[in-house]
């Protein structure tokens, strides 16, 4: 199982939590097609050692993450930067 699907089985219980199902679109993919979508992502999430593949448009949130499985590091990077990049969509 590659990374991104790792990441996505950790983000998804996240997303739902946060109640945000109806307005995210978690989508996994090789870094390298990662590359040819990164305009049409507002969040990428990837691990660590990834981020360097990565040319960041300005407006977008980059968050790496060290260790995939690690659940807490997961949601507190995410979670922190939904609320600091996308607090409109966090339900009131």
């Amino acid at each position: 199982m590659g990374s991104s699907m790792i990441l996505r089985m950790v983000l998804e219980p996240i997303i739902e939590s946060l109640e945000l199902n109806d307005c995210v679109q978690v989508e996994c993919t090789s870094a390298g097609q990662a590359c040819g979508m990164i305009n049409g992502a507002d969040l990428i999430l990837c691990a660590e050692q990834l981020h360097g593949m990565f040319i960041v448009p300005k407006g977008k949130v980059l968050i790496t993450v060290r260790n995939l499985i690690d659940k807490k590091e997961v949601r507190e990077k995410v979670t922190a930067a939904i609320t600091e990049n996308f607090s409109h969509l966090l339900p009131k």
